[in-house]
């Protein structure tokens, strides 16, 4: 269990990571900045 939550996390960084870039990448143009 213990191994699940530390994976978890981890796995979500790894995936949320690159999109979080994209979607600041597209919005800053589009507010100005």
């Amino acid at each position: 269990l213990a191994m699940i939550l530390f994976i978890l996390p981890l796995l979500f960084t790894v995936l949320a990571g690159p999109a979080a870039i994209n979607v600041m990448n597209n919005l800053l143009p589009a507010m100005g900045g």
